[in-house]
């Protein structure tokens, strides 16, 4: 089937029922930081202050913990509103993982492996530092995105849009330093400010669509809950994962996620010429690709297609024309046909 054939069918798709609703994770049980379990007693004018210092004292120590669950080898110093994004890409990707179709879960995953072992070429490339950083954040981005063909499972009601921090530049010579130096630390805080709040209230939207236990909607509440799914979710493994769909739905998403990378690296001019030793990394690392593996019928989102060609235009057409390099077997053997949903 063609890719435009598979675009159309999304459009009119068969009624299908919504997939099923996620586990209820059971409510956080965070121990409370130690500096709030041995309050000492305080003049009553400072009560309220002290509060004040404990209350920020136990949302960094959460912050610190959710960083560590969510932080990346090429994250390197990440703010709080940082955290807050890694923290929603995880709850989407945990959100993938438990989804109860075997073929969709095998297409996840190996879109997942493939988007790491892209990412550790790149880390093995020696690439000047910042360039790694740019371009793995862009890898991730656009694996992020073409995922969303297959099930977005997370639509933000409103994007945000936070106004970028202001430059440094200097004040004019009609300007009073000082004064220009104040607003401009102004509006970087709240710039700060605003991208923090849009980070608490997508992950808020995120926990109440999912039906989350949470103890409250204030900012540490949402912590916690975040911070107890994603821990539920590295004990809670989905089961069926030897059945035998999830195995044809891991191999044709190695397929696809295998030759995504390669059309990321063909449209970027640094990196094109590595196209094939990037080939070579993906064997090396997850094995040859069985050529007489079962294709797969995948049913696309058209809004999430419509999404990935505005911010990614060049690669679904540079997918279609790639192949794999070719190998020569030992034995001649019929010519396999795939079906490739971005042909």
């Amino acid at each position: 089937m063609s890719f435009l054939a598979m675009y159309n069918a999304t459009i009119n798709p068969d009624a299908t029922g919504a997939p099923p609703a996620l586990p209820v994770i059971p409510p956080a049980t965070l121990e409370p930081s130690s500096s709030t379990s041995n309050t000492v007693a305080t003049p009553t004018f400072n009560h309220k202050a002290n509060k004040e210092h404990e209350r920020r004292d136990l949302t960094n120590q959460r912050f610190a913990e959710l960083q560590q669950l969510v932080r990346k080898d090429y994250n390197g110093k990440m703010s709080q509103a940082d955290i807050l994004k890694a923290a929603l890409k995880a709850a989407i990707k945990t959100k993938r993982e438990f989804y109860t179709d075997p073929r969709s879960r095998g297409v996840h995953t190996a879109l997942e492996k493939t988007e790491h072992v892209a990412i550790q070429y790149l880390k093995s490339s020696n690439l000047p530092r910042p360039t790694y950083y740019i371009t793995s954040r862009r890898v991730e981005k656009m694996f992020e995105d073409f995922r969303d063909i297959f099930m977005p499972v997370f639509i933000p009601k409103a994007a945000p849009e936070s106004p970028p921090a202001p430059s440094a530049t200097g004040p004019s010579a009609s300007e009073d330093a000082e004064m220009a130096r104040k607003e401009i630390r102004a509006k970087r805080e709240q710039a700060r400010r605003d991208n923090q709040s849009d980070g608490f209230g997508l992950l808020k939207q995120f926990i109440d669509e999912n039906k989350l236990v949470k103890r409250g909607d204030q900012k540490i509440h949402i912590l916690e809950c975040i911070i107890a799914y994603l821990k539920w979710s590295t004990i809670s493994q989905p089961s069926q994962l030897t059945a035998s769909e999830f195995v044809v739905g891991f191999t044709q998403g190695r397929h696809i996620g295998q030759n995504l990378a390669a059309a990321f690296f063909k449209s970027d001019a640094q990196l094109s010429t590595h196209t094939e030793d990037l080939h070579k990394f993906f064997t090396t690392h997850l094995g040859a690709i069985d050529p007489a593996s079962q294709a797969v019928e995948f049913k696309f989102d058209k809004d999430s297609v419509l999404n990935f060609m505005a911010l990614h235009p060049a690669i679904l057409d540079l997918m279609a024309r790639i192949t794999p390099p070719p190998t020569v077997p030992s034995t001649p053997v019929p010519t396999p046909k795939f079906h490739r949903p971005w042909e």
